[in-house]
C-alpha cells in the first residue's frame, strides 16, 4: 500500500488543477457580478447561498494544497493554499498542521477533529450552522498574532509560517472592512453572508466524513465516502471520497474515484447521497427522544 501511495503522489498534472481553479474563480466572479445587478432581496440571498457554496470548496482546495496535491511545485501549493484559506479567514499553516494531526490520530482521543455522535437535534443543528466552526477557525487564526499557538504548532519554523499567514489574513481583513465601509450592501451579500453559508456548507459535507464511524475488523472504517453528483465533486475537489483519501493521503483528487472502485470491498462506510445521510440522521434524532420518553 505504501508503494501505491507513492505512485499516486507522483502523477501530478499542474494544468488540470489550474484549469479547474480558473473555472471555479470565473464562476465565482460571475455570481458576484450578477448578484450586484439583481434587485429583489430573495434573489440576492439565493446568490449569496450559491457564492457560499463555491466558497465552501475553498477549504477542500486548501486541503489539496497542504497535501502538496494541487500542483507538483511546493511554492505553488503554498501560495494557492494560503489564498484559498484566506478567503475563509483561516490561517493556512494552522489548518495544515491541524489536519495532519487528524490524519495521524484519526479515531483516537488525540484526534484534532471533533467526531462525537450527536445526542440531540439541537446539537446537530448548531453544528450544521457552521457558526462554532467559523468562530473556532477564525479566532485561532488571529490568535497567532498574539503569539498564541495551538499545541500542534510547536517548532519555530511552524510558528514563523503561522505568524506570516496571520499577517496576510490581517491585511486581507482590513481590505474587506474598508470595502465594507464604502460598499456595505454589496459586501454583505457578496462576502459576509456567503462566508456564513460557506461554513454551513463545510459542515454539511464534513459531518458525514467520520460521524458514527466505528472500528470494524478486516475493513477500513474510520472514515466514510459519499457518492455524490459531478457538480459537487467538481467544486469540492473530489473530497467526497474521504475514506479513500485517508487510506491513500498522497493520492490526487482525480484518481480517488478509481481507488474507490478498486477498494470497494475494503471500505466499510459508503453512502449514496449527502442528503440521504443527513435525512437519516435527522430522522434518528427526531424519533429517538420520542422512543426514549415512552
Amino acid at each position: 500500500m505504501n508503494q501505491q501511495k507513492t505512485v499516486f503522489a507522483k502523477t501530478h498534472n499542474n494544468l488540470q488543477g489550474i484549469v479547474r481553479l480558473t473555472l471555479i474563480q470565473l464562476i465565482l466572479a460571475s455570481l458576484i457580478y450578477q448578484q450586484n445587478a439583481l434587485g429583489p432581496l430573495w434573489l440576492k440571498l439565493l446568490f449569496s447561498v450559491l457564492i457560499g457554496f463555491v466558497l465552501s470548496g475553498m477549504i477542500n482546495l486548501a486541503h489539496e494544497c497542504l497535501h502538496q496535491k494541487f500542483a507538483g511545485h511546493r511554492w505553488l501549493n503554498y501560495s494557492v493554499g494560503r489564498v484559498a484559506a484566506s478567503l475563509l479567514l483561516v490561517n493556512f499553516t494552522v489548518f495544515k498542521w491541524h489536519h495532519l494531526f487528524h490524519h495521524q490520530y484519526v479515531g483516537t482521543d488525540k484526534d484534532t477533529e471533533n467526531n462525537a455522535d450527536f445526542k440531540t437535534l439541537s446539537q446537530y443543528l448548531v453544528a450544521l450552522s457552521g457558526l462554532r466552526l467559523a468562530k473556532k477557525k477564525i479566532a485561532s487564526s488571529f490568535a497567532v498574532l498574539g503569539q498564541q499557538y495551538p499545541y500542534y504548532i510547536n517548532t519555530q519554523k511552524q510558528k514563523s509560517e503561522a505568524y506570516y499567514d496571520s499577517l496576510i489574513l490581517l491585511i486581507f481583513l482590513l481590505i474587506l472592512l474598508s470595502l465594507t465601509c464604502f460598499y456595505p450592501q454589496h459586501m454583505l451579500f457578496a462576502y459576509w453572508l456567503p462566508l456564513l453559508f460557506a461554513y454551513s456548507g463545510i459542515m454539511f459535507f464534513a459531518i458525514p466524513e467520520h460521524n458514527g464511524c466505528k472500528p470494524i475488523k478486516g475493513y477500513y472504517s474510520l472514515a466514510r465516502s459519499v457518492f455524490t453528483n459531478r457538480l459537487v465533486r467538481f467544486f469540492m475537489w473530489n473530497g467526497n471520497f474521504h475514506a479513500e483519501h485517508h487510506i491513500h493521503p498522497g493520492a490526487l483528487p482525480y484518481v480517488l474515484k478509481d481507488i474507490c472502485e478498486k477498494e470497494k470491498n475494503y471500505i466499510w462506510y459508503r453512502e449514496k447521497s449527502y442528503l440521504k445521510w443527513h435525512y437519516r440522521l435527522l430522522k434518528k434524532l427526531v424519533i429517538q427522544p420520542t422512543v426514549e420518553e415512552k
